[in-house]
């Protein structure tokens, strides 16, 4: 079993956690957290300070903070375009075969 733990961001269903879950990771979705409508910076800060990697469908969050902090910061964001629930596990299944 890995170590790799995950944040979702608030877009994320529930069912992208269970799934991840199931699978042996640890995955939280920022609402179980009482983040759901927090800003962008509140919920880095929260990826951060737990040692989690981000996970958003979020297009805009790296283009103000995310990639010049990824240069420097242990707990990197994973952004996607996934459309369902579905496609973005299969993403995250193929990625994490090298965790």
């Amino acid at each position: 079993m890995t170590s790799a733990r995950f944040l979702l961001d608030q877009m994320l269903d529930a069912d992208v956690a269970d799934a991840l879950n199931q699978q042996g990771f640890s995955a939280v979705r920022v609402a179980a957290l009482g983040m759901a409508r927090s800003a962008d910076d509140k919920i880095l800060t929260a990826a951060i300070a737990a040692g989690q990697t981000l996970i958003t469908l979020d297009e805009h969050f790296g283009d103000w903070a995310v990639l010049p902090l990824m240069r420097t910061w242990r707990s990197p964001v994973w952004r996607s375009k996934a459309d369902t629930t579905t496609l973005l596990c299969k993403k995250l299944n193929r990625r994490l075969k090298n965790i």
